[in-house]
């Protein structure tokens, strides 16, 4: 009896399938407001007001890191330059 192949051992011209992508790092709002420097009142308002990014999960509230350093990148005023 033959045993089924793994997929480790993918037929000769057979496409392999690319790793998952790891899973995004949440974090929760304590950890954000320390981050940040900012309350968790500011946080929830922001969160309130839709102006930061979020997930829910089911009551629990969590941040993107990825996220949140793309929604700080385009946040960032930049410095004028010498007159």
């Amino acid at each position: 009896m033959q045993r089924p192949a793994l997929e480790s051992e993918a037929e000769e011209g057979a496409p392999v399938k690319p790793p998952p992508p790891p899973p995004r790092r949440l974090i929760d709002v304590e950890a954000l407001a320390e981050l940040w420097s900012v309350s968790k009142a500011t946080l929830y308002n922001w969160v309130f007001q839709k102006r930061i990014p979020h997930v829910k999960l089911g009551h629990a509230l969590r941040f993107d890191v990825e996220e949140l350093e793309e929604f700080r990148r385009r946040c960032t005023i930049p410095l004028a330059g010498k007159r």
